[in-house]
């Protein structure tokens, strides 16, 4: 790999917006408990995407996940992070839904262009 190709390569993350990894402290009430969290913008602005999707707010998505964790496991250890993880988890899900859209588009579009 030359040297210019690695520079583009590189540019792809650099031109990054860095409000988008900025982080922010939020206070959430889980279980009668305050606590903070602390996330990057991008992860802030996944879950609300995921909240409106499920018609509730932040809080309450987050409140929400953190009670299914806490029942499955007994425990929550780790929440940060598996709120990071869960927001990749939903956005690799929307890329394989438009991946699929977009096969299932390309072989109609095959089928009824080459009869």
């Amino acid at each position: 790999m030359s040297q210019l190709e690695v520079l583009d390569m590189c540019q792809i993350y650099t031109n990054t917006d860095p409000m988008s990894y900025e982080s922010r402290n939020r206070s959430i009430r889980i279980n009668k408990v305050v606590t903070s969290i602390r996330l990057e913008n991008v992860f802030w602005d996944i879950l609300a995407q995921i909240a409106l999707e499920e018609k509730v707010t932040v809080n309450q998505l987050i409140t929400e996940l953190y009670e299914e964790l806490y029942l499955l496991y007994g425990e929550a250890p780790n929440f940060t992070p598996f709120l990071r993880v869960t927001c990749m988890n939903y956005m690799t899900g929307k890329s394989s839904q438009y991946h699929r859209l977009s096969r299932s588009n390309e072989s109609n579009y095959a089928k009824y262009t080459y009869k």
